[in-house]
């Protein structure tokens, strides 16, 4: 049986797809995402471009000036950062950032409930598979369609 692709996403700026066939499924990333430049900056002397496409957000960092072409020749973990340690010639430099993951926003889209997601740099969305259901609070007609008002907590929706 071939295999397919079961899902689409963007990690790290990385276009990304679940690959499914029985008995088996992959994760394979390549190339770069095609996404908007939301802002250039500067974050512990490297240049960094924060891209975005529709909720998801990524932002991808490089050494300029002397570090430029440095490597990385040690990783660790301090608590609840990761840190790298960067070296270019005799010089060297810590880079540290926080991997727990917090929610940034929650909505209901569709019935859905729906959270924006940020760790370490980057954003995307996430909805729940399930619909929302709520108290009904009143049951009309539109144009000959049946209507359901319902509510949960302060929000309501049709």
């Amino acid at each position: 049986m071939r295999s397919r692709v079961v899902k689409r996403f963007v990690r790290n700026g990385k276009r990304c797809e679940v690959v499914s066939r029985p008995g088996f499924r992959e994760v394979k990333c390549k190339g770069m995402a095609k996404g908007r430049v939301v802002r250039r900056f500067s974050r512990q002397g490297q240049r960094c471009i924060t891209f975005r496409r529709g909720q998801n957000r990524w932002t991808r960092c490089t050494w300029s000036g002397k570090f430029k072409g440095a490597r990385i020749v040690r990783r660790f973990n301090k608590g609840t950062l990761r840190c790298n340690v960067w070296r270019a010639g005799r010089a060297s430099r810590t880079v540290c950032w926080s991997v727990q993951a917090k929610v940034v926003r929650r909505f209901l889209r569709n019935g859905k409930r729906c959270a924006v997601w940020a760790k370490a740099g980057r954003r995307w969305l996430r909805c729940a598979r399930g619909r929302v259901s709520g108290k009904i609070i009143r049951n009309w007609t539109r144009q000959g369609q049946r209507c359901v008002t319902r509510r949960r907590g302060q929000t309501m929706w049709t």
